[in-house]
């Protein structure tokens, strides 16, 4: 790999995760500090057999290079002749020491004053201290878009304080831990819907505020609601509610928001202004240093645009907040958070396709940001039928270029064992995320989607390990608390697993994987109504979530809503189309409606099933034994005895030796058929293979049997 590129690769991580930690984006400073932490490394001799190996570059020595590191080449051509002909007129010196006075020099395009810094240290003391509203007084006349960004962020989070304090009984409060049992029987012997039945357990404390910021370093805020009719407007109430403090200040999000638009019209004005001036135009002239600013100061403007998306995305503008996001993106890439936020206002994989055209216009395509956005969106997308729209073949060059490029990062890793995750492959997944523990026994991110799939690989002994060992670095973790809840929902101490998951979301509410669990709890516990609660509101935070929405299918479908179900479990196929279970689900809703043209859906959706399951599966003989059952139902005979035929096929091939209900129940079915149609041999055969299940079957099968060997003896 290019050591110039590398150089630059770990500068302009090194200043943002500077800039960013000083502005208090501390989610995004860490992320861009682990990745400085995990980029390849040259020691001094490697960096001698650099030097020696490019005094005469050609392209025989790129090729020799991409061997070498083993870097697959990109579509966006990662390396280009300009990188090799800048690298082999320098030295790996020359590189350090110019690379190390750029960082000596500050990483502001335009500085602060020694004023500005000086109420810089006293807004950051008051900052750390959460003195939110004092910070944004002494801040009331910054003109540095820096200082401004500062000061409307902390009013944002002084709102946002504000608003929780004053929010009361959030997180299904009407059912404590102890009634939940209660709850359900009481279920179980009524069928009347009511909102306590909804509900579970115990009032959230919201007054003790713990400042996290979940997978943003600005923390998207969702109120609560105790009517379901008003599950979709009482965020956007609470969003523009006013909320005040001890100062008697009213602080709102539209405020906030005309505020930060004047001031980035302010500053944009101001340049236009200026370059009018220079033409001899008679325009009233705004301060020249607002216009130096705005040609310089890239990362004060991005971090502004960063907020405004924030602020857009809370009024539910996401078209506007997109925009915002992919503008502060565009002036300071480094931003990771602002690329998080990006995926979030994408819910469909022919937008995420649309989105990637447009970056690879606008922006650089070499850019080491943009090729981890692209891992992170295939990850996100994989389950959709992402080959439709080109994004497999550049998601694996990107990840094989970040993998080479990142080695110890533990970032890229975990991603690439979340894909393997999606695609089920839980042996690949687990042994990733083990490396990844053993590498970094501290870092508790995506571990509760470990705990996942140790759970569903039935490791009990390995989770319970995993669960005290995260509950050992840190118990006030959301991660660690849906870990030790899968704990307990493996031990079936399902009110255990439940309150542990609404810890999770006392301490962050837009925890997506706590509030499906949560419903997977409530549905064992047959507490169904507040099942669907939980998964409604995983929806709403997240609509790519499959599992919040299979989950409503199977909750609705429980208690005979047929319809919902139907609407929930066809949402789900459309995000996860290639998961047989999703089409299963969905083949047998259709089936249980008792509709004559609902079969035929029935059968298109079980065929849909069979094409994604492996022949050597068990679910493979059972599909193929529904569809020949239901082509029966429709008298198409044809059509049921392939069907039968292959089930049987199926059983002989890989499951002999096993007792299967389908497989007896399809040779006795062949054998009648084959014995109407006077084919006395086959009919025998099928026969003498029905030797285990019911007595009832068994002894028809051998009534058939010694039947036709009658025939055939006479014959």
């Amino acid at each position: 790999m290019d050591h110039y590129q590398v150089y630059e690769i770990k500068n302009n991580l090194r200043k943002s995760s500077i800039e960013l930690s000083k502005w208090k984006l501390i989610q995004s400073a860490k992320w861009s500090s682990e990745a400085l932490h995990g980029i390849i490394s040259f020691d001094q001799e490697e960096g001698q057999e650099y030097k020696k190996d490019h005094d005469d570059y050609s392209e025989n020595c790129s090729v020799d290079l991409l061997s070498k590191f083993n870097i697959p080449p990109s579509p966006n051509t990662l390396f280009t002749k300009n990188f090799a002909d800048t690298a082999s007129n320098k030295t790996n010196n020359k590189n350090e020491e110019q690379y190390t006075s750029i960082t000596n020099k500050g990483t502001a395009d335009i500085p602060l004053t020694q004023e500005e810094e000086d109420l810089y240290q006293y807004a950051s003391s008051l900052f750390d201290c959460r003195e939110f509203d004092r910070c944004v007084s002494v801040l009331s006349k910054a003109k540095h878009p820096r200082l401004i960004f500062l000061k409307l962020y902390t009013t944002y989070l002084s709102w946002d304080k504000k608003s929780q304090e004053n929010l009361e009984n959030d997180l299904l409060p009407n059912t404590t831990s102890n009634s939940i049992n209660n709850v359900s029987n009481k279920e179980s012997t009524s069928t009347r819907e009511t909102s306590t039945n909804s509900r579970g357990g115990n009032p959230s404390n919201n007054n003790n505020i713990n400042l996290r910021f979940g997978t943003s370093s600005i923390r998207n805020y969702y109120a609560s609601s105790n009517d379901d009719e008003q599950n979709q407007i009482f965020y956007k109430q609470e969003q523009c509610s006013t909320a005040m403090g001890n100062s008697g200040l009213k602080v709102n999000i539209p405020s906030i928001l005309k505020e930060l638009d004047t001031t980035l019209e302010r500053i944009l004005t101001a340049n236009d202004d200026d370059a009018s001036n220079k033409k001899g135009q008679t325009t009233p002239r705004v301060s020249s240093s607002s216009a130096l600013i705005r040609k310089k100061d890239k990362i004060g403007l991005a971090l502004l645009y960063y907020l405004q998306g924030i602020l857009l995305k809370l009024q539910d503008s996401q078209a506007k907040a997109l925009h915002s996001f992919l503008t502060s993106v565009k002036l300071y890439p480094y931003n990771w958070t602002c690329w998080s936020e990006i995926l979030d206002c994408l819910s469909r994989a022919d937008e995420a396709s649309l989105l990637l055209h447009h970056l690879n216009r606008e922006m650089d395509p070499n850019n080491v940001m943009l090729h981890f956005f692209k891992v992170v969106l295939f990850q996100e997308f994989c389950k959709s039928n992402t080959d439709d729209y080109n994004l497999n073949e550049e998601f694996l060059s990107d990840l094989n270029y970040l993998l080479t490029l990142f080695p110890n990062f533990a970032f890229i890793k975990s991603k690439q064992a979340l894909i393997n995750y999606e695609y089920m492959d839980y042996i690949n997944a687990e042994q990733i995320f083990d490396d990844i523990v053993k590498r970094d026994p501290y870092r508790l991110e995506d571990l509760d989607t470990y705990s996942n799939i140790l759970y569903v690989m039935q490791k009990f002994s390995k989770l319970a390990y995993l669960a005290q060992m995260t509950s050992n670095i840190d118990r006030f973790r959301p991660e660690t608390c849906c870990i030790v809840g899968n704990y307990y929902s493996s031990k079936q101490d399902h009110a255990k697993a439940i309150m542990y998951f609404r810890r999770a979301l006392t301490l962050n509410k837009n925890y997506t994987n706590a509030w499906t669990l949560m419903g997977h709890e409530f549905v064992e516990l047959k507490n169904t109504h507040a099942a669907i609660q939980a998964y409604r509101r995983a929806v709403e935070i997240n609509t790519r979530d499959y599992k919040a929405w299979y989950g409503l299918g199977q909750a609705y479908e429980l208690i005979g809503r047929r319809l919902y179900s139907l609407y929930y479990l066809q949402k789900a196929c459309s995000l996860k189309p290639f998961d047989k279970r999703m089409w299963q689900s969905l083949g047998n809703c259709y089936e249980k409606m008792d509709k004559n043209e609902k079969v035929y859906d029935s059968i298109k959706c079980y065929e849909r099933a069979l094409q994604l399951t492996n022949l050597n599966e068990y679910d493979s003989m059972q599909l193929s034994y529904k569809l020949a059952e239901l082509n029966l139902k429709i008298d198409n005979m044809v059509v049921c005895e392939k069907y039968m035929k292959k089930c049987c096929k199926i059983g002989e091939l890989n499951h002999s030796n096993l007792y299967s209900p389908e497989l007896n129940s399809a040779r006795l079915w062949l054998a009648r058929h084959e014995m109407s149609n006077k084919h006395y041999s086959t009919a025998y055969q099928y026969a003498s293979g029905v030797t285990d299940g019911v007595s009832k079957e068994i002894e028809e099968a051998r009534n058939i049997a010694r039947e036709c060997r009658r025939i055939l003896d006479k014959d």
